[in-house]
């Protein structure tokens, strides 16, 4: 049966003309599961690139998700095939899935977790974390309590992660989703402000750790 949906991507090469950017159907097996994702590139790059998984949302696999595996490889860096250059990131729900998968040891250069659930399940976990984190939160966001923020501070710290948590004034959950609305009071909305910002954010972040 099909589970879990991901979008692995690719970015485009650093320079030179782009032509199209192209999207292919990929499934792959993981035991029983039958594991679907959409892989996106832009196809004038030939040269090994590093390359980013976007974990979905709740929703599932949604034009979000590829839309924004679009913005990615029009970003002109580079892709998938370089196994050494790698990293992942998650909105919401996904959040738990790239922060999890650093958890486990994973060989990746960062995670990069937008308005996610972030707390600290099992603090020990800290310790085996390889790679670079980068939180992106909306810093009136109902959703994640105090003091689970303050553990997940305190399990990256205590375990020596290279990490950064940045927050977003006025911004509560789901600040990079249109389809959330803008109303603050219901707890999840859209903040073009944070939505930009934590582009540029992560843009920066993939020119560190991606190079």
């Amino acid at each position: 049966m099909k589970s879990f949906s991901a979008i692995f991507l690719t970015l485009a090469g650093a320079f030179g003309l782009h032509a199209a950017i192209q999207s292919q159907l990929i499934e792959y097996k993981q035991g029983d599961t039958t594991i679907a994702g959409v892989l996106v590139y832009d196809d004038a790059v030939k040269k090994p690139r590093p390359g980013v998984l976007v974990a979905h949302q709740w929703l599932g696999l949604t034009d979000y998700e590829r839309g924004r595996a679009r913005q990615l490889a029009e970003l002109k860096k580079s892709a998938l095939v370089d196994a050494k250059r790698a990293a992942a990131i998650g909105y919401c729900f996904g959040d738990t899935a790239v922060l999890e998968l650093a958890r486990s040891g994973a060989e990746l250069n960062g995670v990069v977790s937008l308005h996610g659930g972030l707390d600290s399940p099992a603090p020990a976990d800290g310790k085996n974390i390889k790679c670079a984190v980068l939180a992106c939160h909306g810093a009136d966001d109902p959703f994640v309590k105090p003091e689970d923020l303050a553990a997940f501070e305190a399990e990256l710290r205590d375990a020596k992660v290279d990490w950064q948590l940045i927050k977003y004034g006025g911004a509560v959950h789901s600040f990079t989703q249109l389809m959330a609305a803008n109303d603050n009071s219901k707890g999840a909305a859209y903040n073009q402000r944070a939505d930009e910002r934590s582009w540029a954010d992560m843009k920066q972040f993939f020119g560190q750790i991606l190079k």
